[in-house]
């Protein structure tokens, strides 16, 4: 149900369009999506039905993907058993904080791990029953209809890199122009296809800051022992060459710290120029960062193909 009808597809010119990959996890179900400006004699009080093998789900509203959530729902009638449902799906983090304790299976973390390392793109999902009141207002119940969702699983996707894509970073890399991955996916995932196109040089370490109670973790991102020095950015052990890596939250923190504090606590400058992949970067934070490498003095270009990146290159 969730991946019949937990997307943003719609009809144009008589073909479902939307994201790619959306589209994919949707026609993966084997579904058919009907909508009023498409389909004969179509029950408006929904936004839309999505149909397969005599099961009927109609949307009755959708709450939007927000970059800032990492989620989006939809509000579900099933026309069979006449409940109502909300199915919801966003990123693994978020759903793990939102879904109730006890549908999180012990091996969250692990199973999420093992793909993510593989460069697979992961999604989480989970649904609740939700049974509406007349005169329901969706506008002010978005909190409320998306708490305490049962977890219901993993959508892994394989989304392959395309065949120009490391060429022309290879291209990049002999003009001695650096490349940054930046990106709202998973940070293990980023790492995994920043090695694959070579934006990760063969051979080097690759440091991963989080956030974790108020402070910056350096962790490399295959031996959790291997730590970096917050204040320097010096290993603890010796390495031969390495390049860090960070999320989105340990941006925002490090870049709250170098424009507010005196003696900042973190080498911001040595963070911008040792940075090759920034993960779960809201399109906020793409922006920033795109800002502060041009305060630097530095000519960023900026290269995106997504809603999310709009923000970015404008700036």
């Amino acid at each position: 149900m969730t991946m019949m009808t937990c997307h943003s597809l719609t009809h144009v010119e008589n073909e479902v369009s939307g994201d790619p990959l959306e589209t994919k996890i949707f026609f993966g179900t084997g579904a058919v999506l009907e909508e009023p400006h498409i389909t004969p004699g179509f029950d408006t009080r929904y936004i839309s039905i999505a149909r397969a093998e005599g099961k009927k789900f109609c949307v009755l509203h959708e709450y939007e993907f927000i970059p800032a959530l990492q989620r989006m729902s939809v509000v579900v009638e099933d026309l069979d058993s006449k409940k109502t449902y909300v199915c919801l799906k966003g990123s693994p983090e978020v759903l793990f904080d939102m879904a109730l304790k006890r549908s999180i299976p012990a091996d969250f973390h692990s199973v999420l791990k093992v793909y993510t390392q593989q460069g697979y793109r992961v999604l989480a999902c989970g649904v609740k029953e939700y049974p509406l009141v007349e005169k329901i207002d969706f506008h002010t119940t978005r909190g409320q209809a998306e708490e305490a969702v049962q977890f219901l699983g993993f959508i892994i996707m394989q989304n392959r890199l395309k065949p120009q894509t490391t060429p022309a970073i290879r291209l990049l890399n002999r003009a001695n122009i650096r490349s940054v991955m930046v990106t709202g996916d998973n940070p293990l995932t980023a790492i995994c296809i920043a090695k694959e196109c070579e934006i990760a040089p063969e051979g080097y370490n690759i440091f991963l800051g989080e956030l974790e109670n108020d402070k910056i973790i350096w962790r490399d991102s295959s031996d959790p022992t291997l730590t970096l020095d917050p204040a320097t950015l010096q290993p603890n052990r010796p390495v031969d060459r390495f390049i860090i890596a960070m999320t989105g939250k340990a941006f925002t923190h490090v870049l709250a710290d170098f424009k507010t504090q005196p003696l900042p606590q973190y080498p911001f400058r040595q963070i911008l120029s040792g940075g090759s992949i920034f993960a779960r970067m809201s399109p906020e934070n793409k922006a920033s960062l795109v800002e502060e490498y041009q305060n630097f003095g530095l000519y960023a270009g900026m290269c995106g193909d997504g809603a999310n990146d709009c923000i970015a290159l404008r700036t």
